[in-house]
């Protein structure tokens, strides 16, 4: 989790979002994201698929080797 401030630096085209944002997963996005919610930290791609890995860096690795 101390990880994921320098990857939204890097990577400042994958939004971060909370739970209190809201946001609707039900439909595809259309877009990566990051999903924080107490105690994990979730990548969702933008075909609805939810990733979760208690390494950032490994949720990291999906987004750069699934992004283009």
């Amino acid at each position: 989790m101390q990880v994921l401030p320098a990857v939204c630096q890097l990577y400042p085209e994958v939004p971060l979002h909370y739970e209190e944002d809201h946001v609707d997963l039900s439909r595809p996005t259309g877009r990566w994201l990051w999903m924080v919610l107490p105690g994990r930290v979730y990548l969702v791609g933008p075909d609805e698929r939810v990733y979760h890995s208690d390494n950032v860096t490994s949720l990291l690795r999906v987004y750069l080797e699934l992004r283009d």
